[in-house]
């Protein structure tokens, strides 16, 4: 599978329940984390700092405008003997902007989002440097303890550009219990006290990057990992919480295009990753 499609589906659904406070449980991502994975020869590293639209006006009761900037390096290790053995950092820098609708007293919840910036080595920057994500969707609360999400996203997919359904969920099957499906991000939460929560679930990793070569040549390179394993939130104080994951990477692959050309793909052996960070539930 693409590299991006899985990133796709990852990011698709991220402001479904954004016109509500966040809840712990469910597991959102906002703050700054350090992600070490490894399958086979390869290896990557990965620091994220993401606001989560944390700076918000409203228009009026039901309207929510949301923004915030994201930024992510990451650096990718090939191994030996391959045509591209290591990259240097690899730069997302992106702002977002959602608008929320949930008119109070109903089940439903509308959102459209638009994030936009640089996917680049940041060594000679042009137009293929960057590139844009728009999502448009919804929510709709079935009941106290089941949410389901829908929505359409369109991504960039090695200079080309897709448009995806997705479909998502939030259930909480019993009190200090949820089971959340983002895009491809599953997690099963479970809550000890109101100061520890421990999880368990699968998300993926990685991003699309335009790279200029040494001789000038223009490079889409893609990598994704999918991870599986366990995690633990300790609560920090009444906004911050320290997440600490760990477990096995699958289906590690990473690719290049030129002109939308395939000059590069190779699959990695499974092997695991570790991750730490700090989420930020209010900025």
């Amino acid at each position: 599978m693409r590299p991006i499609i899985v990133a796709s589906l990852f990011l698709i659904l991220n402001f479904a329940t954004a016109a509500e406070e966040p809840d712990p449980l469910t597991d959102p991502f906002s703050g700054v984390q350090f992600h070490y994975g490894e399958g086979g020869e390869a290896s990557w590293w990965r620091g994220v700092l993401k606001t989560g639209n944390a700076f918000g006006l409203s228009a009026g009761d039901d309207l929510i405008f949301r923004f915030g900037p994201r930024l992510e390096i990451t650096h990718l290790d090939l191994g030996e003997k391959r045509e591209r053995e290591r990259f240097e950092e690899l730069y997302r820098i992106t702002g977002e902007m959602a608008a929320i609708f949930h008119q109070r007293g109903t089940p439903w919840v509308w959102f459209a989002n638009v994030e936009a910036g640089l996917f680049s080595d940041l060594k000679a920057i042009d137009s293929d440097d960057f590139d844009f994500s728009a999502r448009l969707g919804g929510s709709y609360q079935f009941s106290e303890t089941f949410r389901l999400n829908f929505g359409i996203s369109r991504q960039r997919n090695f200079g080309e550009t897709q448009v995806l359904p997705a479909l998502g969920f939030e259930w909480k099957p019993a009190p200090g219990q949820a089971l959340t499906l983002v895009g491809a991000r599953l997690t099963y939460s479970y809550e000890i006290s109101d100061e520890l929560i421990l999880r368990a679930g699968g998300f993926p990793t990685g991003g699309v990057w335009n790279v200029e070569e040494s001789d000038g040549t223009s490079v889409d390179y893609g990598m994704v990992s999918y991870n599986l394993g366990l995690g633990v939130d300790q609560k920090l104080s009444d906004q911050l919480w320290l997440s600490v994951w760990a477990g096995t990477t699958l289906a590690n692959e990473v690719s290049a295009e030129v002109s939308g050309t395939e000059v590069f793909q190779e699959d990695f052996d499974t092997g695991w990753f570790f991750s730490a960070g700090v989420k930020a539930y209010a900025w």
